[in-house]
């Protein structure tokens, strides 16, 4: 072989053996960098983990809240009907204890006052036989 060949095939080993130890290089780092990522993927995993134990106990709590604010609020709902049933059935009755001694007072007043038009009016006719003289405080 010639020297240049020899020269060729020394200078391409040189470069394999080189190109070899970068790829070797490479890998160590990128093992060592997939070694760190995980370690740190895994610190952040132990401290999310708690958050997010918080998280769903924070959203059980307030899934209890909002059962117990909504049977809250059918019981107010519920309290509020009847009592306002209950006022209806209370003024009703008062109405009723109210206006019925009202009505029958009117009728006594309503006959009292026809019985007195009518003893008057007997009086006028049998009396002297002249009209009633008109009452001197009226004013018409």
């Amino acid at each position: 072989m010639s020297d240049v060949a020899v020269i060729s095939l020394a200078a391409m080993a040189v470069a394999l053996i080189v190109m070899a130890g970068v790829q070797i290089g490479v890998i160590v780092i990128a093992l060592k960098a997939s070694r760190q990522m995980t370690s740190a993927i895994e610190e952040l995993r132990r401290e999310v983990r708690p958050l997010a134990e918080k998280v769903h106990s924070l959203t059980d709590e307030a899934s209890k809240v909002k059962s117990l604010a909504r049977l809250q609020v059918e019981r107010v709902d519920q309290f509020m009907t009847t009592t306002a049933r209950g006022m209806d059935e209370t003024f009703s009755l008062i109405q009723g204890l109210v206006s019925g001694p009202i009505r029958q007072g009117a009728s006594v007043l309503t006959a009292v006052k026809a019985a007195m038009l009518i003893i008057r009016h007997w009086q006028t006719r049998t009396g002297t036989g002249r009209e009633p003289e008109e009452d001197p405080l009226f004013v018409g």
